[in-house]
């Protein structure tokens, strides 16, 4: 019964995320851990579990303990005395009312082992929850700042382009007035080529760097921006 019940619930967890659409976009550290938290099917089926064995803990420790219960009965009696000629009626309210414990058997070994078992479950539940939500965090942040070191590595080789670009271009004009020779200008062309290579192979590292922590999100990458120059222009 409780197998019937955990996969039913994941079921519906599972078409509900199949079914919605992912609305929002992520830009922090913590918002990757809230929606990984949210939105991993290992997250929900141990809090499942935790909540599942909880209330099998509960229920267990409710039926350990004292049962109480009141009957209260009421009613009047009626008499007749003759006090003299006259007749008098008497009236008497009578009440009955009695209270029963019922307390288990303490030598019902049995049953508290099974407390003890429950508990022990939920406790062990509970503790696997963490850890997974743990693990989770650590996966995400070595991804998060893989993209943050790649991205930088870019940004640098983006400025070393620039740079080469400007001396290149200053190249041409000592060149054709003949103040550096064919080689100073050649070599200055071949500088910005390894520039713009080692551009092109850092935009390629950063732009893997969020697809692995896309692909760990389950979700696309258009859906992490963390700021407007974190990640490599998609144009």
């Amino acid at each position: 019964e409780y197998n019937n019940v955990k996969q039913l619930l994941l079921f519906i967890f599972l078409v509900y995320c199949l079914s919605s659409t992912f609305a929002k976009t992520l830009k922090t550290l913590d918002d990757c851990f809230e929606y990984a938290l949210e939105s991993n099917l290992e997250i929900k089926e141990k809090e499942l579990d935790y909540k599942l064995s909880d209330l099998e803990f509960k229920n267990e420790k409710r039926q350990f303990l004292p049962s109480i219960y009141i009957n209260n009965i009421n009613g009047i009696s009626h008499t007749h005395k003759p006090i003299s000629e006259d007749k008098n009626d008497s009236h008497y309210i009578y009440g009955n009312a009695s209270i029963n414990v019922s307390m288990p058997l303490w030598s019902a070994s049995v049953q508290r082992i099974n407390i003890k078992n429950k508990q022990l479950i939920n406790s062990y539940n509970l503790h696997s929850l963490h850890v997974k939500e743990l693990e989770i965090k650590i996966e995400i942040t070595a991804k998060y700042f893989s993209c943050l070191i790649a991205n930088e590595g870019y940004n640098i080789a983006k400025i070393d382009v620039e740079k080469q670009e400007k001396i290149e271009e200053q190249s041409k004009k000592l060149f054709a007035i003949g103040k550096i020779s064919t080689k100073d200008m050649n070599d200055a062309k071949i500088n910005l080529l390894q520039a713009k290579e080692s551009l092109l192979e850092m935009k390629n590292i950063a732009d893997k760097a969020k697809l692995e922590l896309a692909n760990y999100l389950a979700i696309d990458t258009t859906h992490i921006s963390f700021s407007s120059d974190f990640f490599v222009d998609e144009n």
